[in-house]
């Protein structure tokens, strides 16, 4: 029996659906007055949420600013969330929004920001909410181990694998050059975090969790 086009996508988005839930947390410290920033941030917003139709509904996103304010996290629901270019919009008018309007904003569905938001407390959060997700840390040095399924399936913390395969994941992605804090590496290291890498190239982030959605699509399916 050969399949049509269509009835082929039907049936990968009907599998997308059906995935474990999967959180995509990205870390950035760069300037947030300049449209640069709001480009990056909504590259990668695309990249986390978006298929070729439609958007990926079990999966969320979170940008995370910890040195903005005490620490401020804009969030996404790819099952809520409209396809750009509200994104980019939506981006922008939480960053150029002063401090004390941020929680009066009126935002298009999916979203929400947090004030008051460490990075700490956010990870801390996701960790919890189910006590077999797996943390993977995306590392942009290029030093660490490729980012494929068989390093994805060896970091299972019971040595067989099944975890990062049969649970829901955290990834967590940064923005830009500068990095991982020392701070924020010991914090990895509380929740067993897999420190991995998609490819021996400092790739773009909207890039990476491109190619990180697509060794965890494999790995799930």
């Amino acid at each position: 029996m050969i399949l049509s086009p269509s009835t082929l996508m039907a049936m990968a988005l009907s599998t997308a659906q059906t995935q474990h839930q999967r959180d995509i947390l990205v870390v950035t410290r760069g300037r947030v007055d300049i449209p640069s920033e709001v480009r990056a941030l909504a590259q990668c917003a695309t990249a986390a949420l978006h298929l070729q139709t439609g958007m990926r509904q079990n999966t969320k996103l979170w940008l995370s600013l910890p040195d903005r304010g005490g620490g401020l996290t804009l969030a996404c629901n790819g099952k809520d969330a409209q396809m750009l270019p509200v994104m980019g919009k939506t981006i922008k008018q939480i960053l150029e929004a002063s401090s004390d309007s941020l929680e009066r904003l009126t935002l298009p569905p999916g979203w929400q920001v947090r004030c008051g938001d460490t990075l700490d407390q956010r990870l801390a959060y996701l960790m919890a909410k189910d006590p077999c997700r797996r943390l993977i840390v995306v590392d942009g040095s290029g030093i660490s181990p490729l980012f494929t399924a068989k390093v994805l399936a060896q970091s299972g913390s019971d040595g067989s694998g099944s975890n990062i395969i049969n649970s829901s994941t955290v990834v967590v992605l940064a923005a830009d050059a500068s990095g991982y804090t020392d701070s924020e590496t010991e914090g990895f290291d509380l929740f067993d975090g897999v420190l991995a890498s998609v490819s021996p190239l400092p790739l773009l982030p909207s890039h990476s969790i491109v190619l990180a959605h697509a060794v965890l699509d494999g790995a799930e399916n």
